[in-house]
């Protein structure tokens, strides 16, 4: 497995956004890439995800009424408009309405791949040139850590620079809060589910495997003499489940960017902060076909949104060794929207 920590420096503080762990392989050739139709589960039927600009005339609501479409959820900040519609012509209709710059159908699709498993440590033996260190290097598993002797992590906590005071959605699956190198490191007040019908600690996986629990220690594991030490080890988690399974729709991971954007706009979550990173390490590659290119456009305006509010979003490019910049066939959402 290859892990790919992004850091990203700010004042003392050491902020941090990882890459989603994928099993190293051969790459995939392009012809085996499906489209992300291909990898359609099912489809929510009725409803729609609109994006829309600052120039979208203020009867907006009433003109998608109009259209044939119940609006679920609008945001005019943001330029995302969920929508519930049984007619035919709908998306005709909404698309034609000025500032209205795409409207797709909601789809569930696989982001994560469920054989995926991750590496086994072998060896306890300290690396070289690592011990005596303030902290880390009394973890268990730490001789097995070397991405955070390649990027100079435990030089950067002699200095101070743990991610305290830092807040750190990770959008997944289920997280299981109560895990020991994660107990207290979690805001369970503010962690939510997008997924209706599970709380955001809630999963399935029949070997026990979580990958927002993974995510989430490699990100920031305590300090704690147990298991393994995460780059940011006092940083704060927000763990906000849009994946069951390792599958989701599109509407809960654009739901899941804006909730951690701005919390404080949802019920029950007003004494909220906002998250400081969005760590996103999921993501489907797809041959950009004309409805998935509006939900590029959705997307976009989600993201746009969570950087306006200050956090910064960090994606997961994948391992798959596919070549972006000169194919231009596929593209990798959300680390290209």
């Amino acid at each position: 497995m290859r892990f790919n920590p992004i850091l990203v420096w700010g004042g003392t503080a050491l902020l941090v956004g990882l890459t989603a762990c994928q099993q190293d392989s051969a790459p995939t050739s392009p012809s085996d890439r499906p489209s992300i139709s291909a990898k359609q589960s099912s489809t929510s039927g009725s409803l729609y995800l609109l994006s829309f600009g600052p120039n979208a005339p203020a009867d907006l609501q009433a003109r998608l009424a109009a259209a044939g479409g119940k609006v679920k959820k609008i945001s005019r900040e943001a330029g995302i408009a969920k929508v519930e519609s049984n007619a035919a012509n709908f998306a005709a209709l909404a698309a034609a309405i000025p500032g209205v710059d795409a409207v797709i159908k909601n789809r569930v699709i696989r982001w994560i791949d469920p054989n995926q498993r991750v590496y086994k440590a072998k060896t306890t033996n300290k690396p070289r040139g690592v011990k005596g260190h303030s902290i880390g290097d009394n973890e268990t598993f730490f001789g097995s850590q070397w991405d955070m002797i390649a990027i100079h992590a435990p030089q950067a906590w002699d200095l101070g620079a743990r991610g305290t005071g830092v807040r750190l959605a990770v959008l997944d699956g289920g997280l299981n809060d109560t895990h020991v190198d994660l107990a207290g490191s979690v805001d369970v007040q503010c962690s939510a589910s997008m997924v209706d019908g599970f709380a955001f600690n809630q999963d399935f996986d029949p070997d026990g495997f979580s990958h927002a629990t993974h995510v989430a220690g490699i990100i920031a594991a305590r300090d704690n003499s147990v298991g393994t030490i995460g780059v940011a080890p006092g940083a704060t988690i927000i763990g906000v489940k849009v994946l069951q399974e390792g599958s989701g729709s599109f509407e809960d991971v654009i739901d899941g960017i804006l909730y951690a954007a701005d919390p404080s706009s949802t019920p029950g979550k007003q004494g909220c902060a906002r998250a400081d990173i969005i760590n996103l390490s999921l993501g489907a590659t797809f041959e950009p076909e004309k409805g998935d290119k509006a939900f590029l456009k959705v997307l976009d305006r989600a993201t746009t949104f969570a950087d306006k509010h200050g956090v910064l979003v960090i994606a997961a490019a994948g391992n798959e060794g596919l070549n972006f910049d000169q194919a231009k066939t596929f593209v990798s959402v959300p680390a290209q929207s």
